[in-house]
C-alpha cells in the first residue's frame, strides 16, 4: 500500500510519496513512469502520480461494468503519449484517450474483441508500430491499420489443455518479440511470423470458403491468391483480403461431374495465366474459361512442376508422370519390379 521513490543518487534514501489523496491504493503490481507522471496498476484500479505535487489520484472513467475502473489492474502502459492501456485481472483490456476520455473495452464477451480470447491481462509492451498484450491464453497485438487485436500463436500452444498459455513476460528485441510462459519456457516470434489470417467455412455465405480443408495455395498475377479445397478452386484478389475480416471469395466454375475432381491438391499459374490443377481425378489445365484434362486420368494428382526447359511433371500417389502434348507419360522411379513410389 505504499509507493517509494529512490532518487538516482548514490546513498540516497527512499522517499515515501504522499498518498493522502488516495489512502487505499491496494497492492501495486506495475509502475509505468513518464517524464511528468507515473501510472500505477494496483488491486484497487489505476492511479496517477503527479511529479510536481507528489500526489496520487485514482483514475476513473464511465464504464459501469468495471465499476468505473476500480477493478484489479495488473498492467498499465501509456503508449503512445496520451493513450493509456490498462490490463485487468479477469476483466479484459481498456484503451483510454486521456485528452478526450474516449474509451474502448476489449473483452471476449464484447463485440470487436478480435483475437483476444482471455479475460486476464498479464503484461503490455510497446514497439514502434504495435502494442503487445500478454494474456493467460496466448499473445495478441493491436494493429493500428484495422484498430483491432490480432493473435500470435505457436503450434505447441494448441496442444496445451487446462491451464492454457499463460504469458508472464515479454521482451522486444528489434523486430522480434520474446515471450516467457508459466511452466512452458520461452518463445520468439520474428517479424515474418506476426500476421496470421484465419479463414474458415461460414455456412450461408456463397462468397465464403467452400470447404474447411484447404490443400493448395498459390499467389498468381497481380497478387491474386488461389485456394484449392475439397470443394473446388476459389480465389481472392489482394483488394478483398482485408485484415481481420472474412474475405469475399470467387469460385471457379467446375463442370466435371465426379466429386473427386473437386479435391484440389495443387494449383500453379503459368506465364500465360493458365491454371494447372492437380485433382483427385488427374491433371487439368484451365485456359480461356475452359477445363481440359490429360489422359490417362491419374487418381490423386498431388503436385505439378514446370522445369526451366519447359517440361511439366506431375506427382501422384501412383508415381511420377511427364506431360507430353495431351497425354501423361510415366517416368519410372521403381527398381527391380517394385511398385512405383508415391510422389
Amino acid at each position: 500500500g505504499r509507493l517509494l521513490q529512490f532518487p538516482d543518487q548514490p546513498g540516497a534514501t527512499a522517499v515515501t510519496l504522499d498518498t493522502a489523496a488516495a489512502p487505499d491504493i491496494g497492492w501495486i503490481l506495475e509502475i509505468n513512469v513518464l517524464d511528468e507522471r507515473a501510472w500505477l496498476a494496483t488491486t484497487k484500479g489505476v492511479f496517477e502520480w503527479d511529479r510536481q505535487t507528489q500526489r496520487l489520484r485514482p483514475l476513473r472513467f464511465p464504464l459501469a461494468a468495471l465499476d468505473d475502473g476500480a477493478r484489479y489492474a495488473r498492467a498499465v502502459l501509456e503508449h503512445p503519449r496520451g493513450t493509456l492501456w490498462i490490463g485487468y485481472w479477469n476483466d479484459g483490456l481498456v484503451r483510454l484517450n486521456l485528452a478526450t476520455g474516449e474509451q474502448r473495452w476489449f473483452h471476449p464477451g464484447q463485440p470487436g474483441a478480435g483475437a483476444l480470447r482471455a479475460t486476464s491481462i498479464y503484461n503490455i509492451a510497446p514497439s514502434a508500430a504495435r502494442t503487445y498484450i500478454a494474456t493467460n491464453r496466448g499473445l495478441v497485438f493491436h494493429e493500428p491499420a484495422c484498430d483491432c487485436l490480432r493473435g500470435l500463436n505457436h503450434p505447441d500452444w494448441d496442444k496445451l489443455d487446462g491451464i492454457g498459455v499463460i504469458i508472464d513476460a515479454m521482451l522486444l528485441q528489434g523486430d522480434a518479440i520474446w515471450t516467457g510462459q508459466v511452466g512452458n519456457g520461452i518463445y520468439r516470434f520474428d517479424a515474418e511470423d506476426r500476421v496470421f489470417e484465419h479463414q474458415v467455412k461460414v455456412d450461408g455465405r456463397a462468397d465464403g470458403l467452400a470447404a474447411p480443408s484447404v490443400r493448395a495455395l498459390r499467389i498468381g498475377s497481380e497478387g491474386r491468391l488461389w485456394l484449392g479445397t475439397f470443394a473446388g478452386v476459389q480465389w481472392a484478389d489482394a483488394a478483398v483480403r482485408l485484415r481481420g475480416q472474412s474475405w469475399s471469395l470467387q469460385t471457379l466454375p467446375w463442370p466435371l461431374p465426379r466429386s473427386e475432381s473437386r479435391f484440389l491438391w495443387s494449383i500453379e499459374e503459368d506465364r500465360d495465366h493458365d491454371l494447372w490443377l492437380g485433382t483427385g481425378t488427374g491433371l487439368y489445365r484451365h485456359h480461356d474459361g475452359q477445363l481440359k484434362g490429360f489422359e490417362p486420368p491419374i487418381e490423386s494428382a498431388r503436385c505439378s512442376l514446370r522445369t526451366a526447359n519447359g517440361r511439366r511433371y506431375l506427382g501422384s500417389t501412383f508415381g511420377l508422370f511427364r506431360v507430353e502434348g495431351e497425354t501423361l507419360q510415366r517416368v519410372s522411379l521403381a527398381d527391380n519390379g517394385a511398385p512405383e513410389p508415391a510422389v
